[in-house]
């Protein structure tokens, strides 16, 4: 299992340019889900060559292990924009961790900071079982919600401050998103697929902002893994399920880079959705 691969390069030349970024997509061992073992020594003393498929950021310089915000300077927008950030402690700046972008939902004029704070939060206790990073951004929107070219922008800025900060592994990002950061994230990834190596949503749907098509699109470049959740009760779940027939369409495998399921609850998520999620995401990386 681990050395199995999707490739779609070929198929690359044909996209559009916001599709036509090449990469494959590697199912990694279930070791990738769990905290890391100290790295291995050679007789002589030396750290173990990385593995193939690794990218590491080599950043350093940021606070750890635990919570904080930074803040970085978004040239399109000519303005700072605040993040927030946790790192597990387990963190280690001589080796490479993976990171999960966790969007929030929008939840009216204010609300961003601690809508970002709270899936922060949410995503917390899975980021120290499992030791990854999480950042939080924050939407930039009136109603709490998400901007189209300038929250994007923000989040490539926030990643790449990110990676200069901390040890990063490129190609582990990871992106989840809730209700309109979901909405947004289909948008996110799919306009981007040689940068993600997997994501999920909750509550998040297509044709609120990527576009019924966009799974279609994106498959001219590479399929990423996808992992959709929604509650039984929600008013959006006839759209997600519409979401699951497109994604299988378009050429996703469910139970192999589709996940989808339904729970019996309303338009929420809980900590199971974030542990569902990174169960499924953690397995994938990205390789140019």
């Amino acid at each position: 299992m681990g050395g199995w691969r999707v490739r779609f390069g070929a198929a690359a030349a044909c996209a559009s340019a916001a599709f036509a970024h090449a990469a494959e997509t590697r199912l990694l061992d279930a070791a990738a889900c769990v905290a890391p073992a100290p790295p291995p020594l050679f007789a002589d003393g030396f750290d173990a060559p990385p593995v193939p498929w690794s990218r590491p950021s080599g950043g350093n310089g940021g606070a750890y292990p635990g919570n904080s915000t930074r803040s970085v300077f978004v040239p399109q927008l000519g303005a700072f924009r605040d993040y927030y950030v946790h790192v597990p402690p387990q963190y280690d700046p001589t080796r490479p961790w993976p990171v999960v972008v966790a969007l929030h939902g929008a939840g009216g004029a204010g609300t961003a900071p601690a809508a970002a704070a709270a899936v922060r939060t949410a995503w917390t206790a899975q980021a120290d079982a499992a030791a990854f990073i999480v950042l939080a951004p924050i939407a930039s929107g009136a109603s709490g919600g998400w901007v189209p070219g300038a929250d994007d922008a923000m989040i490539a800025a926030a990643l790449a401050d990110l990676e200069a900060a901390y040890d990063v592994e490129r190609s582990r990002e990871y992106l989840w998103g809730y209700s309109a950061g979901g909405h947004f994230g289909h948008g996110v990834v799919l306009f981007d697929t040689a940068r993600w190596a997997a994501y999920g949503v909750n509550a998040g749907v297509l044709q609120a902002y990527a576009g019924t098509s966009a799974p279609a699109q994106a498959a001219l470049a590479r399929r990423v893994p996808v992992s959709i959740r929604v509650g039984s009760l929600d008013s959006l779940l006839p759209f997600a399920q519409a979401d699951r027939a497109r994604f299988a369409v378009a050429g996703w495998t469910e139970g192999e880079i589709l996940s989808y399921a339904e729970f019996a609850a309303g338009h929420v998520y809980g900590s199971g959705d974030v542990t569902a999620t990174w169960q499924f995401a953690c397995r994938y990386a990205v390789v140019p």
